[in-house]
């Protein structure tokens, strides 16, 4: 029994402290990564829906004057918006 108590105090329990810290640490560090990819894509969809809104007020904002040329009966030759031709 002392020998045993002995090998257990001196050898097995630093190992399963040793695997206990390795697992939570490894715990941490997959819970860090997760929280990255998490804030990652929260980032995505928030930038998507902010450029969708930027792109539609710059539509409606084209059109508003546009619909008001066509009341005056003025000439509108702005272009439209995210046109490639100026």
């Amino acid at each position: 029994m002392v020998i045993a108590d002995y090998l257990r105090e001196k050898w097995v329990t630093p190992l399963q402290e040793k695997r206990r810290e390795e697992a939570r640490e490894k715990g941490r560090v997959e819970g860090r990564e997760k929280g990255r990819v998490e804030g990652r894509e929260e980032g995505r969809v928030e930038g998507r829906e902010k450029g969708i809104d930027e792109a539609n007020n710059r539509w409606r904002a084209w059109n508003r004057r546009r619909q008001q040329a066509e009341t005056c009966g003025q000439p509108f030759h702005e272009p439209v918006p995210y046109s490639d031709q100026p």
